[in-house]
Order: structure tokens, then C-alpha cells, then sequence
């Protein structure tokens, strides 16, 4: 007699899919993901991620929320460190997390994803991470996390290292070997003369 396949019994089905997607990011791209895929991974039917997804922009924004929330734990290892060795941690941890998961780091800063409004959550990781690097940015410009200085200047290490992140992935011409990589110290080094600029543009 064929066996026939045991029905999908989990604890928490949306935590499968995300699971899935997750992995199967790792082997192809944004644009080739589907439900019907993530569901035949998982081993459901077609119809059971619809449950918890309404189409692929909510899975998406589910992984983005995973990798947000990743990065904050990342971040959380950098508490109560010296405002220098703070930045040069969240560098480090940043750059070391998009490298290692591109796919994954594309949907969390990519185009993939719009009408933020509809995932309050992700808006809530997302914000979160942010916060940190913002926090780090004012002890860097030794200012308050209101002052726009401060703010400025998260926004700008956001983008240098979401830069080179980005850059060792779409241009790797340029990236010949692992050395020609700014490490973690070399980033803090050069935002410490940007945040320099900030809190004295006379200098």
C-alpha cells in the first residue's frame, strides 16, 4: 500500500513560512519567491500561506521584520561600550549582516517593499534599529539624540556602510580580496571626522 503524506501538523505555520522564504532567499532572488513555492517547501497546500499572508508583499515585510530584529540583537551586543568602541561594534555587526545574508538584507532595504503603514511591526524593528545607530551617532557627536547633528549623523553612517554593503555585492570588481574591505574600525574612523565636521563646522 502507498504511504500517503502525513498532513502539516506545526505549532505556528507562519513562523514555518518565514522560515522557508528565508531559506530560499538564500538560493535564488526577490523577484523568483512565491507562496506557491514557500508553501510546497513548508509541505501545505497552496492556499494555506494566505492564512497568515495576504499576498507576497506581507511575507516579504515578515522577513524584513526577521532581519530587522536580528540586526537589533546584533546592536545589543555593543551596550555600555565607549562611545568609540560602541560605533566601531555596530559597524562591524551591520556590515557583517548584510554581507552574510544579502537576500535578506535586500528585502529589509530594498524596493521590494511599500505601504509601510500596512506592517506596523516592521515599521516598530525597523525604527528600533535605526534608534540604535542614532544613539550611537549622538555619544560619537557627544550631543543629545534630538539634536539634528545626531540625527544627521545616523543617517549618514547608515548610508556608508549600507553603501559598502551594497557595493561588495552588486560590484565585486572592485572587491578582488577580503582586504580591500574597510573593517569595522576603519568605518568608525572615518565617521569620527564627519561627526568632528558636525559638531564644529568651523574646524
Amino acid at each position: 500500500m502507498t504511504a500517503t503524506k502525513a498532513p502539516y501538523h506545526h505549532g505556528n505555520l507562519r513562523v514555518a513560512l518565514v522560515d522557508a522564504a528565508w531559506d530560499l532567499l538564500r538560493k535564488g532572488d526577490v523577484e523568483s519567491l512565491s507562496l506557491r513555492e514557500v508553501a510546497k517547501t513548508v509541505g501545505v497546500s497552496p492556499n494555506a500561506p494566505y492564512r497568515h499572508f495576504e499576498d507576497k508583499q506581507a511575507l516579504l515585510a515578515a522577513v524584513a521584520e526577521r532581519g530587522f530584529a536580528e540586526l537589533v540583537e546584533l546592536f545589543k551586543a555593543s551596550e555600555g561600550m565607549p562611545p568609540k568602541l560602541r560605533l566601531t561594534a555596530i559597524t562591524c555587526a551591520y556590515l557583517d549582516y548584510a554581507t552574510a545574508q544579502p537576500a535578506a538584507y535586500r528585502v529589509m532595504v530594498g524596493k521590494h517593499l511599500h505601504n509601510f503603514a500596512n506592517y506596523p511591526e516592521l515599521e516598530r524593528t525597523a525604527s528600533s534599529a535605526f534608534m540604535t545607530v542614532l544613539e550611537v551617532s549622538a555619544g560619537a557627536v557627544g550631543c543629545g539624540m534630538d539634536d539634528l547633528r545626531a540625527v544627521r549623523g545616523a543617517m549618514t553612517l547608515w548610508a556608508m556602510v549600507h553603501g559598502l554593503a551594497m557595493l561588495s555585492e552588486d560590484c565585486p570588481i572592485l572587491m578582488t580580496s577580503p582586504e580591500r574591505m574597510p573593517d569595522g574600525e576603519a568605518l568608525a574612523a572615518v565617521f569620527a571626522l564627519g561627526a568632528k565636521a558636525l559638531s564644529d563646522p568651523t574646524s
